[in-house]
Order: structure tokens, then sequence, then C-alpha cells
């Protein structure tokens, strides 16, 4: 069962459509069509048959039903994916501008906490996506933020320039971690 689930989620979204037509239509046009004989001769009471209006109400009612339902998940499913890229893109902004306050800090600090970033943005896209994708949830993420939170919290600012850019750095640091607990479940990572 796994394993259909499996497959049935990696679909690219053009296959769907084709994949339900097939899956679904087809069978159950061909089921149709082999009983459609023998169903139509038990139906007749002498030589009229039995009045098929009745039986397209109920289709036309079910089939209404049907179409609210599709609408309302195809909807809520939209919904979903805008606001989940949304927040993608937010936590992407959000590690673009924790990058370049990084790069203000006093060497090696910003280079170190940049390569830390780096190190992140790459996680992110190359591993907890994918995963993400199979049902997976990884907390690597939160490991790597801990390690750049640490290195943050070591550093002593020895003007008022370097005390505001820490400061600023701070809040964009916990911004990150909140879409990092939004977008990838993983609000166990520590904030300043």
């Amino acid at each position: 069962m796994n394993l259909v689930t499996d497959m049935i989620q990696n679909l690219p979204a053009w296959a769907i459509g084709p994949a339900c037509v097939f899956g679904f239509i087809v069978p159950a046009m061909v089921g149709l069509t082999l009983v459609h004989g023998s169903i139509h001769q038990r139906l007749k009471l002498g030589e009229t048959l039995i009045d098929n209006g009745v039986v397209g109400w109920f289709f036309s009612g079910s089939l209404t039903i049907y179409g609210i339902t599709l609408g309302l998940i195809a909807v809520t499913t939209w919904e979903s994916s805008r606001g989940a890229a949304g927040i993608a893109s937010r936590e992407a902004a959000t590690i673009a501008a924790l990058y370049r306050d990084s790069s203000g800090f006093v060497p090696p600090l910003g280079e170190e906490l940049q390569e830390k970033l780096r190190e992140y943005t790459h996680f992110v896209i190359e591993k907890a996506w994918p995963a993400q994708r199979r049902g997976e949830i990884l907390t690597d993420g939160n490991r790597m933020l801990d390690e750049f939170q640490r290195q943050l919290f070591t550093n002593e600012p020895k003007t008022e320039g370097l005390r505001i850019l820490q400061a600023e750095a701070f809040k964009t640091f916990n911004e990150l971690v909140e879409l990092r607990a939004a977008t990838h479940g993983g609000g166990e990572s520590a904030r300043t």
C-alpha cells in the first residue's frame, strides 16, 4: 500500500489527469459496456422499459454534489500551495537579508556565518524539500541554525554600529526560525 501511495504522490502534475481517466473512467466505461445489454434486458417489462427519469435525476444530483466537492478541494489545494510558496519565499528573503547582515561582521565571524547560511540553504533545497515531498521531516536544519545562533551569540560587538548590526541580525534570525517552523515543522530550534 505504501508503494502505491508513494507512486501516486510522486506523479508529476501533468500526469494526474490522464492517470485518473485511465484508472477510473476507462474501467467504468468498459464495465458499463459489458453489462449494459444484460441489465437492459432485465429491466424490460413487456415491451416498455422502466422510466429512466428517476435514474437521471439521481445521477444529476450526484454529479452536482461531486462537482461542488471537487471545486472546493481544488480551491483548498490551491490556497494551501500558494500559502506554502509564500512562506518559502519569505524564508528565502529572510536568509538573503541575514546573509547580507552577516557580511558586516568583523572577519572571520562574517565569513563563518555566511558559510553556515550557505550550508543551511543547500540543505533545505537539496535535502529537506525533497524529503518533505516524500512525507518526511528532516531536523538537520535545526542543528545548522543552532550552530549559527551559537556563533552569533558569542560575538561581542566593539562599536555601536556593530551592536546595531548584531541586534538586526538577531531580529532577522528570529524571523528565519519562525518561518522554518512554519515550512519545515522545525520549531524546536532555539530562539534569541
